[in-house]
Parts: C-alpha cells; sequence; structure tokens
C-alpha cells in the first residue's frame, strides 16, 4: 500500500508540472520532484525479482509479503525496513521507471540534470550503501552487493545517465570496500580462511580483483597470514632463557596445522605457517600469481623486522642434522639475515664436527651447501664447504685406519683446516 501510494503521487507529481513555466517555479517544486526521483530510484534497487535460488534471509530479519523486515527490538520499537525486497509482480516498478525515465529525460532539456540532480542521486547512493553495510554477516552483504550492482546498471534503462552510474559505481567501491574493511577482513574473514570456506574467500575478491583494488585484498590475507605468524613467534620466544624454544600446537589455528606435534621448534611452526599460506593461495588463487606475489611481499617485510632471530633459529634447525625439505629452503630464502645465518650455522656444525657422538652425514651437508649457494652465492658458504670438506677427508681417512686396526679399538679422528677455524 505505502508503494502503491508513493509512486502514485509520484506520478500526479510529475503530470502538475507545467513544462512551458518551469523555470519560473520555486525551489521547493524542483526539490520534491528531485525527492520523489529518489524515492523512486531506492523503490527500484529495492525491486528485486525472485530467482530459481532460494532468498537467503539475515539473522533478525523475517520475510513478510516479500520483503525483509528487521524484527523488533527490545524496547518494542517499529520494525525497520531492509532496503532490498523481493516483489514477484514486476509490472508496476516497470511503470515506475518509465515515468522515471520521462521526468528525468525533461529535466536533462531543461539544463537541470547536472547541477541539481546528479549531485542529489550520488549522496542518496553513498548513504543508501553507508547505511546496508552495517546490517548483514559478510556472506549475506556479498550476496545483497553482486545483485545490488547489477540493479545500479538497469538504472540506465530507467533514464539515469552513465556518467551518474560511473559515479555511483565509484562510490559503492569507496563505501562498501575501500571504507569497510574492518567489516569484510574481521573475525568472519578469518574464520573463512582457517576453515577452508574458499567460496566465501574467492567471492570476496572477486570484488577486489582489478588493479586500483587488489592490493587491498591482498595486504589483509598477508596481514592475517603474519599476524598468525607473530603470534607463534612471540609464543615460542617469549622466555629468552628457554633455549629449546617449544610453542603449543594450538597456535596458528587452521592454516598452520601441518605435522604439528604437541610441542615443535617455533622455526618448525613458521617453516609449516609460510609452507601452508602459499598452498592455500595456489589453491584457492591458482591462476593468480599477483596474489602469490603480494602476500610474499608482507612476509618478507615481517620476517625482515625479525631477522636476527630467524636466521639463528633457523641456523639451529639445521643443525640437527635431519633431511632437508624444500619448504625448509623456500623459507631460507625468505631470510634476510644470512651472513648471521651462516655464522650460526657454521659454529654449530664445527662443535658438531668435534663431538665423536655426533657424527656429521657428509652428503647431507653438501647438499645444504648446494642449496644455499644457489641462493646467496658462493662467498657466503665458503667456510662450510671447507670445513665439509675437511670432514669427508678425515672420514676416508679414519674409515682406511680402522679398516687395518683390531675391531675391537675404535678409532675416531679429524684434521681441520686451522685457519678456518682460528677465529671460532
Amino acid at each position: 500500500i505505502v508503494h502503491n501510494q508513493f509512486r502514485k503521487n509520484f506520478l500526479e507529481q510529475i503530470n502538475n508540472v507545467d513544462h512551458r513555466d518551469f523555470s519560473s517555479k520555486s525551489k521547493s517544486t524542483l526539490n520534491m520532484i528531485i525527492a520523489q526521483i529518489k524515492l523512486q530510484i531506492n523503490l527500484f534497487r529495492c525491486n528485486h525479482e525472485t530467482t530459481s535460488e532460494e532468498l537467503r534471509i539475515p539473522n533478525n530479519y523475517s520475510m513478510v509479503d516479500g520483503r525483509f523486515i528487521k524484527d523488533r527490538t527490545d524496547d518494542g520499537s517499529s520494525k525497520a525496513q531492509v532496503s532490498y525486497h523481493s516483489y514477484e509482480d514486476t509490472s508496476k516498478a516497470d511503470e515506475g521507471s518509465k515515468a522515471l525515465s520521462t521526468v528525468l529525460k525533461f529535466l536533462d532539456e531543461l539544463g537541470l540534470y547536472e547541477s541539481n540532480v546528479e549531485g542529489e542521486l550520488i549522496k542518496q547512493a553513498e548513504e543508501y550503501y553507508s547505511t546496508i553495510r552495517q546490517e548483514l554477516s559478510l556472506i549475506e552483504f556479498l550476496d545483497w552487493l553482486t545483485i545490488s550492482q547489477e540493479k545500479e546498471l538497469e538504472l540506465l534503462e530507467a533514464g539515469v545517465k552513465e556518467s551518474t552510474i560511473n559515479y555511483i559505481f565509484q562510490s559503492i567501491n569507496q563505501i562498501t570496500l575501500v571504507d569497510n574493511q574492518d567489516h569484510l577482513f574481521g573475525s568472519e574473514f578469518r574464520e573463512a580462511v582457517d576453515t577452508r570456506n574458499d567460496a566465501i574467500i574467492q567471492k570476496l575478491f572477486s570484488f577486489f580483483d582489478r588493479t586500483e583494488l587488489r592490493s587491498i585484498f591482498t595486504s589483509n590475507l598477508g596481514e592475517y597470514f603474519t599476524f598468525l605468524a607473530d603470534n607463534m613467534f612471540k609464543e615460542g620466544t617469549k622466555n629468552p632463557s628457554d633455549q629449546s624454544l617449544l610453542i603449543g600446537s594450538t597456535v596458528g589455528r587452521t592454516i598452520a596445522e601441518t605435522e604439528k606435534s604437541p610441542t615443535q621448534d617455533v622455526i618448525v611452526g613458521l617453516i609449516n605457517l609460510y609452507d601452508s599460506s602459499l598452498e592455500y593461495i595456489s589453491e584457492v588463487f591458482p591462476q593468480n600469481t599477483a596474489v602469490l606475489s603480494d602476500v610474499k611481499s608482507k612476509f618478507d617485510h615481517y620476517f625482515s623486522q625479525n631477522s636476527e632471530t630467524l636466521a639463528k633459529l633457523l641456523a639451529r634447525h639445521f643443525a640437527k642434522g635431519l633431511p632437508i625439505q624444500k619448504k625448509e629452503i623456500e623459507f631460507f630464502k625468505m631470510i634476510h639475515a644470512k651472513d648471521f645465518f651462516e655464522a650460526s650455522y657454521f659454529t654449530l656444525i664445527k662443535d658438531k664436527v668435534l663431538d665423536w657422538n655426533h657424527p656429521i652425514d657428509v652428503d647431507r651437508e653438501k647438499e645444504l651447501i648446494n642449496h644455499i649457494k644457489e641462493i646467496a652465492g658462493a662467498m657466503l658458504t665458503q667456510r662450510l664447504q671447507i670445513l665439509i670438506d675437511d670432514v669427508e677427508v678425515s672420514q676416508k681417512v679414519e674409515k682406511s685406519i680402522q679398516h687395518d686396526l683390531d675391531k675391537s679399538i675404535k678409532f675416531s679422528a679429524v684434521a681441520l683446516d686451522w685457519k678456518n677455524v682460528s677465529n671460532e
């Protein structure tokens, strides 16, 4: 009833305007017509045709006569309408669209469109989208925004100029995307990433998948991953006297859940998180190298802030002599203080060489040196290369001597280049 009454008043006002004498009408008459135009446009925006898909009903709303109505508040205040509806009968909307086109054309012919109408329509769109963005959950908002953008394009057929539509789309991007990051990338976004609800993330990205907006999405995604890394790093290094540097298995949540034991080295957790994050991006955005590059940049910036500590932790991890994994080498590429890594690792491996209870796997060390050499150059591995060459020669001589000795006698020896280790 309200919809029809507004439409009736709008059409009556158009019919009562004398085109020949419009210029002499008071400003209030023009403002009244603009107000009716704005009302009709919002009704047009609200007129969503029903589809075969079941329409999602937002929380705290009820479906009443094809409209979403906000439930009564605790204080008993009246229900407020959400500005999007679903009408099965679109004939009335078609009539309104034609009438809107007529009056907009009339105002344009009088030279009043750009000077008096366009700015009001843009302002109205800003108010409309600012209000709606606060009402819905993330997935509801994305569904609504998809339909709303389609409706804005349909306003072209209702007489709204293309220049106005372009300005409106700029306002939509600014209000619903650029200025709405706290909502879009809040707890619902983080939960969707953690639980691998890829459909939500991909749909959200579709709104940012353009040159001028893409960095907003990738920056927020990268910041979430580095937020997990920072929590893990702080938790694992909060007690400097704790040389084991262990972290709990709950840090990092689902995205970092790879090969976790109840406790693990903080560096292992960071390696797994970094690897899981890159794997996540390659699966969710398989054809988009820009997302991968931007997120890597976020990690690079974060690692640079803790470069020396991370270098020493990684050196300690490699010194355990475990089989080398590809993800560990990828992590090494992100380490900025590679000279600190070399210094720490050289000291650790030299001490291990002189400890008879920890024999050196020469082949494994050669493999690691080759990886480091490919990434950072031969100069960084020079001392390590000499040390491992000495160990290899020593092991061969040791084996030869042991062969000639009584089997009951165990012989162990190592000869090292004094100049190479004299500073240690």
